[in-house]
């Protein structure tokens, strides 16, 4: 299970999972649990027999199949139908699964990997995804941490990306002035690294000569700014949630305890719990 904000790579990772492992020359196969309907989920998941359903013109391999012997990657897996959970755990534990109008049971051997930018903990106690799936999914957990937490990345990353660009465009690549760099460090990049990804990829395509200066960057800068003076209620909420978490961290999580250390009532506590999506 890989967990991270939009645009850390948890694709990247997976990906990386898959060609260090036994199972590298075998097909790596991706399905985007947001870009599928939930009504269209089950035969792009399982597949279907012909006449199945209306339309079912042919016998067609869903990605189950597909990736038999191979990984499969569930990208954004908390999006994935509360029904689709149940079945995708049918086939975790047993290594079996059906076609959708076909009575036959089909045995494969997949390596799983999912995906998700929300906290699945969380939403296992809303009732949004399943405990059971949770834990069978979490055996080998992944935390990626956002670009603002590693910045130390960022000057290898300017450079891979310079790198990429010249190729693609059949170019020479180019460089980053030391200030640049320094500007570009101090952006909290809220998209993470596919927002710093396609920065650079305009700055090489508007930039004058092979060196790309500070000037060419402040944009950069003036939309960091502005972020910076938000609005005053997420600022509040930000606020609120690091130091009720941290009272909360203290008295090991006892809320009657923590309300009255932020004096409150134990109930506007759980309220706030919940409304700022605080993990105890």
């Amino acid at each position: 299970m890989i967990q991270g904000e939009s645009g850390t790579g948890k694709e990247l990772v997976a990906r990386a999972i898959h060609n260090r492992s036994q199972r590298r020359d075998q097909p790596f196969v991706v399905i985007n649990c947001a870009a599928i309907p939930a009504t269209l989920m089950e035969s792009e998941l399982f597949g279907y027999s012909k006449g199945a359903f209306t339309g079912a013109l042919e016998n067609r391999s869903g990605k189950l199949e597909m990736a038999d012997t191979g990984t499969l990657f569930l990208d954004d897996i908390d999006l994935l139908d509360i029904n689709m959970q149940a079945r995708l755990l049918r086939v975790l534990q047993e290594k079996e699964y059906e076609k959708v109008g076909s009575d036959r049971v089909v045995n494969v051997d997949i390596k799983f990997i999912a995906a998700s930018n929300k906290d699945l903990r969380q939403l296992v106690t809303k009732g949004k995804f399943r405990e059971d799936l949770f834990y069978r999914l979490n055996v080998f957990p992944i935390e990626l941490p956002p670009l603002r937490e590693r910045k130390e990345d960022i000057p290898e990353l300017l450079n891979h990306f310079l790198n990429q660009n010249g190729k693609s465009n059949g170019l020479p690549s180019k460089s980053f002035t030391a200030k640049a760099v320094q500007t570009l460090m101090d952006y909290d990049w809220p998209g993470n690294v596919r927002e710093l990804e396609n920065f650079v990829e305009r700055l090489f395509i508007v930039s004058q000569g092979a060196v790309i200066r500070q000037e060419d960057v402040l944009p950069l800068q003036r939309r960091n700014t502005r972020r910076e003076t938000q609005t005053l209620k997420k600022a509040v909420a930000d606020f609120e949630r690091q130091h009720i978490k941290a009272v909360l961290n203290s008295v090991d999580g006892r809320r009657g305890e923590a309300a009255k250390i932020l004096g409150i009532h134990r109930n506007t506590l759980t309220a706030k719990i919940n409304d700022l999506e605080i993990v105890v």
